[in-house]
């Protein structure tokens, strides 16, 4: 049982301190250069997509057994946690976050079977 969370909290912790690394480094960028807001906001939410590409090609790695079940849990889990997180601010793009790793996750599951 211990072992089945044991790729659930490797990629949340991968999300959080990558969220947070980037955010540093943003803000370190912005106190240097002055950003415009929508170059700003762009900056992010490509960091942010690119942060949960890597996280469903870690979380993919990690589950061995019962994948797409899986990565069902986990996006669920993931839109939850947004939702909770952000309910003061939500909007459509919290949800295309665990949809792209779902979708990510069942593309590398059928190419995986593809293989054998």
């Amino acid at each position: 049982m211990k072992k089945q969370f044991i790729p659930y909290i490797k990629v949340f912790l991968f999300i959080l301190i990558s969220y947070l690394l980037s955010s540093l480094i943003i803000a370190g960028a912005m106190s240097l250069i002055q950003f415009s807001y929508h170059s700003y906001h762009l900056l992010i939410c490509m960091i942010s997509y690119l942060i949960i590409i890597s996280a469903s090609f870690i979380f993919f790695k990690l589950n061995k057994e019962k994948a797409l079940i899986n990565a069902s849990i986990f996006a669920l889990i993931y839109a939850l946690l947004l939702s909770i997180l952000f309910i003061q601010h939500w909007h459509l793009s919290l949800l295309l976050k665990p949809l792209l790793f779902l979708f990510l996750n069942i593309i590398l599951i059928y190419a995986k079977k593809k293989q054998h």
